[in-house]
């Protein structure tokens, strides 16, 4: 399935609405919004995965954010955000 450039749009914003979200500490929303960014095409998915871990931090979940770092090296072992993810997964 081709995604259209439209799809590829709705997903950067979904990314950047998820930024706005965690930094005004509204992370169930900002969870909402990079899961949205995931579904989507945009080139910030591994950016968005992490996000979605570290606001399952901010709310005390940690569980949640263990998977989601898991996901994130299962997903995207290539990105920079791999060793910040494996850290934490050494810490949580």
């Amino acid at each position: 399935m081709k995604l259209t450039k439209e799809e590829t749009i709705i997903a950067d914003c979904h990314y950047w609405l998820g930024e706005c979200s965690f930094n005004q500490r509204d992370y169930s929303k900002s969870i909402a919004h990079f899961r949205n960014a995931l579904i989507g095409n945009t080139d910030k998915k591994d950016i968005a995965q992490a996000r979605i871990a570290e606001s399952y931090i901010r709310v005390g979940k940690t569980e949640e954010a263990k998977i989601a770092y898991q996901n994130l090296l299962r997903d995207y072992p290539k990105s920079s955000q791999t060793p910040k993810a494996k850290k934490m997964l050494q810490q949580l």
